[in-house]
């Protein structure tokens, strides 16, 4: 009995470690900090399955949110949003492409809960100040600015296989795909020949390199694929040649489909997912600094800057608010 005893102290001990205590101690301030933050966030669903979140941005019931989440959709259809627990609907009023920015609008009630938004141009989010990312019930990220505002340009597309022209015809033929690639994911196999991307004829590799590297990376494309004979569609989330193996097996694999290509933004490590883009980055003030716009690697993260966001948005509520 005393030898189990000391097993079970043994056992039972590591849960109350210095570190686990720093983070109850920090519970408290950190829930206040972005306690206004998360009664105006929403979250955006799509077909049952929660995409992403969203910031109310007026009390007149205005959203933004990471528009390519919500593919597919096109201006004044319906989307789902839930707030307080309850799924509403808003419309698709505006698409901000620069920014992967979309602008959504309840369809009904007023006075909806709005949080108070950092003047980033004034005070831009500098390297070394705290980042919280609110989801609608807690901190769904923790973090640190990394570099500051900059604009992010668009990564070459990256699909990952071994090309020879095709030996009968046109197209380009699979000889060899990359492990975890994005050949591998959209179930290219080698002996597979490319004879169309989206809406362009594949005549041979040199074609094929050109669709890629012009789509950029977290754009997706639909393959045609001649395999045995017959012809098949397939479509292919293009990667990076940045992304390593190692750094998409300890993300979890789940980065943004759009993760580059920004005008301006700011990156940090709060390690968000990309089903949390679309919610607020609030400061040590309780302010809203930034809308969290993609998940880019296992510990980089970036988010549009307040100002960015408001100069892009309020002319169009303003209009259409006429």
């Amino acid at each position: 009995m005393r030898v189990l005893g000391v097993l079970f102290v043994l056992v039972l001990a590591p849960t109350s470690t210095p570190q686990t205590r720093l983070d109850r101690a920090l519970r408290g301030p950190i829930a206040r900090t972005i306690e206004t933050a998360m009664r105006s966030t929403v979250s955006v669903h799509v077909e049952g399955r929660r995409v992403g979140y969203g910031v109310i941005i007026n009390e007149g019931g205005w959203i933004v949110t990471k528009s390519s989440s919500i593919e597919g959709y096109a201006l004044d259809d319906a989307i789902e949003v839930k707030l307080d627990g309850r799924l509403r609907v808003a419309k698709l009023v505006r698409r901000f492409d620069r920014d992967d920015i979309a602008l959504l609008r309840f369809t009904e009630g007023k006075q909806y809960p709005v949080a108070e938004w950092r003047n980033t141009r004034t005070t831009p989010m500098r390297p070394g100040q705290l980042a919280f990312s609110v989801g609608v019930r807690d901190a769904v990220g923790f973090g640190v600015v990394g570099v500051g505002t900059r604009r992010v340009p668009r990564e070459k597309g990256f699909l990952g296989v071994f090309l020879e022209d095709a030996a009968e015809g046109s197209g380009a033929r699979v000889s060899r795909t990359e492990v975890d690639s994005a050949a591998r994911r959209a179930g290219l196999r080698t002996g597979d020949v490319v004879v169309r991307v989206d809406e362009h004829a594949i005549s041979d590799t040199e074609d094929l390199v050109r669709a890629v590297s012009s789509a950029g990376a977290g754009a997706k494309l639909k393959l045609e694929v001649r395999r045995n004979d017959r012809d098949r569609t397939v479509e292919a989330v293009l990667g990076s040649r940045s992304e390593s193996p190692e750094e998409l097996r300890l993300s979890g694999g789940e980065l943004s489909d759009r993760r580059t290509g920004f005008h301006s933004a700011y990156q940090h490590d709060g390690g968000i997912s990309a089903r949390e883009c679309g919610s607020a980055v609030v400061d040590v003030d309780g302010r809203i600094a930034g809308l969290n716009i993609a998940r880019a690697g296992r510990v980089r993260s970036y988010a549009i800057p307040a100002q960015r966001v408001l100069d892009l948005v309020l002319p169009v509520i303003d209009s259409e608010s006429r």
